[in-house]
């Protein structure tokens, strides 16, 4: 019987160590990283939005309802690590001695959250508890200093949207931009296109084609 409350301990162990390194995948590393609880979220997200997309008639109401796929499914991470995280505790509370699921539930909900209604007796569920009320702090901290960054590159993104779609219609069209561009004999400034959108690229992959002449 020993052996059921050590998995059991180690399995959730696993699942808030996982989770941890996804919140830092995401905020902390300055390089992309590949996070498979990440594009969970995204994919769940995505999936929802595509039902409304299917209700939507027209471009114009289909493009107003994707504009919130970004920032919900970034918003979505939290709470789903922060779920992630208290089952993981669950599992930790439960194998060190509490009587049933329900009581490890109410634990970590209490630690997590703050609240204090479920005391801890004994050093280890103590520690445990401190120890998840720091990470669920931390969660939120992380968004909240890393949110106006990332709303600042969404916006910068929008704006060269905004400004693609002036040159090359709505939607944009590789046609109809390049016959606006040759309506106001701008043919020299499609340099200036071609870099704008190569930005996201790595410098060694970056590649300006020449101006058609």
């Amino acid at each position: 019987m020993f052996l059921v409350p050590l998995f059991v301990f180690l399995f959730g162990a696993a699942i808030v160590i996982g989770t941890i390194s996804s919140a830092v995948r995401t905020f902390v590393v300055p390089r992309g990283a590949q996070d498979w609880l990440n594009r969970a979220v995204f994919w769940l997200v995505r999936a929802c939005f595509e039902v409304a997309n299917r209700l939507a008639r027209t471009y114009i109401a289909r493009d107003g309802i994707m504009a919130f796929y970004a920032p919900i499914s970034l918003l979505c991470l939290v709470p789903a690590w922060l779920t992630l995280i208290a089952l993981g505790y669950t599992c930790m509370f439960w194998a060190t001695g509490l009587e049933s699921w329900f009581d490890a539930f109410k634990t970590s909900g209490s630690a997590l959250l703050t609240l204090g209604f479920a005391p801890v007796e004994g050093l280890p569920r103590t520690a445990m508890s401190f120890t998840k009320a720091m990470l669920g702090l931390i969660l939120v901290a992380l968004l909240s200093a890393y949110l106006p960054t990332m709303y600042a590159a969404f916006q910068r993104r929008e704006l060269a949207v905004t400004l693609l779609e002036v040159r090359a219609g709505k939607p944009p069209s590789a046609v109809e931009m390049l016959e606006r561009f040759h309506r106001i004999h701008g043919f020299e400034r499609l340099g200036e296109m071609w870099e704008t959108w190569n930005d996201g690229l790595p410098t060694s992959k970056k590649a300006i084609p020449r101006s058609p002449r």
